[in-house]
């Protein structure tokens, strides 16, 4: 369904199979190279599964892996000021230094 949900949501995408659903699935898909970025928000733990082994291919293969929705909508912020060219840089102290000015 997620598929489905994102081009519902004008998120342009196409289904991979699952792992159980037979090759080619998301494994194949990471290990040539054909996903930038994955998000993998787990509802199981443990090596042995479906999540498991995804983000273990992910990692293997150095493919950014996001584990949460927090964290997959602060990737999606990012990216958006990125593309808008509003994506700036400075220090974390820079930050600290304007909150607390008088």
């Amino acid at each position: 369904g997620t598929c489905a949900a994102l081009n519902d949501a004008g998120v342009p995408c196409r289904k991979i199979n699952k792992i159980q659903e037979g090759r080619p699935n998301i494994i194949d898909a990471i290990k040539n190279q054909q996903v930038q970025l994955l998000i993998n928000t787990p509802t199981h733990k443990g090596p042995t599964t479906d999540e498991g082994r995804i983000r273990s291919a992910a990692v293997l293969n150095r493919i950014p892996i996001i584990t949460t929705i927090t964290g997959a909508e602060a990737a999606a912020d990012a990216i958006v000021s990125l593309k808008q060219g509003q994506w700036t840089v400075k220090p974390i102290q820079d930050y600290y230094a304007q909150m607390n000015k008088p």
